[in-house]
């Protein structure tokens, strides 16, 4: 296997785990990154969940009907929570196992990543037509006198969270053409557009469970 450089190790590692040295990252329980920044950013995402969560709770208490403005505020909180969530997945979690013995292969030719850039945009309208179906089932059936809101909003975060990985990747594929950035900026960001991707790929699978059981309530609903 070939040995990465340590000026390579920096610009791939050192920018992204706030890692000054050459020593290899460990994974806690073998799932994430384990360092400093890692634990910090990780509790950050808890704390804001918990804030976010406890806040909404409070307020459904005391008024049992949430304005449009109350629920925009908390679906926008929602949004920024999954997105700090998205991106430790893809840092921490999705980056280390990008190996940079497939490196040569991601920056072979990076005046064909605005062709291939399209594959994120296609995914997103993928993403979105799913969320749409979702939505026109529970609308079309009675789902929607037994769901929740905490529910729904529970089936619909894998897709936000996909639909922000796909277009994170779609980001640092056109970062990787700009002439303003320098070959290991590039070669950075080909790395982190595809643990992007993959995270996205994840959260995209793990959302067609809830696409799966929706649609055959569907169609017992409607033959039923």
């Amino acid at each position: 296997m070939k040995v990465i450089k340590k000026e390579d190790k920096k610009v791939l590692y050192g920018n992204l785990y706030g890692e000054k040295d050459t020593k290899k990252e460990e994974f806690f329980l073998g799932i994430f990154v384990l360092n400093k920044k890692s634990i910090l950013e990780f509790a950050g995402i808890l704390l804001l969940s918990v804030i976010l969560v406890g806040v909404y709770l409070l307020i459904k208490t005391n008024t049992p009907r949430l304005s449009m403005f109350q629920i925009a505020s908390f679906l926008i909180g929602g949004i920024i929570v999954l997105f700090f969530l998205t991106r430790f997945c893809a840092h921490y979690i999705a980056m280390p196992r990008v190996t940079h013995k497939v490196e040569e292969k991601i920056t072979a030719n990076w005046a064909d990543a605005i062709r291939y850039s399209r594959y994120p945009a296609t995914m997103i309208v993928s993403v979105f037509t799913i969320f749409v179906f979702i939505c026109w089932i529970i609308v079309a059936s009675d789902l929607k006198k037994y769901l929740e809101r905490q529910t729904v909003v529970l089936m619909f975060a894998p897709l936000i969270c996909a639909m922000i990985g796909y277009s994170a990747a779609a980001i640092f594929m056109f970062r990787g053409t700009s002439p303003i950035y320098t070959d290991e900026q590039k070669k950075y960001a080909s790395v982190i557009s595809s643990a992007y991707w993959t995270v996205a790929e994840y959260f995209l699978i793990f959302s067609l469970i809830d696409v799966f059981i929706i649609t055959v309530y569907f169609f017992n609903y409607i033959v039923l």
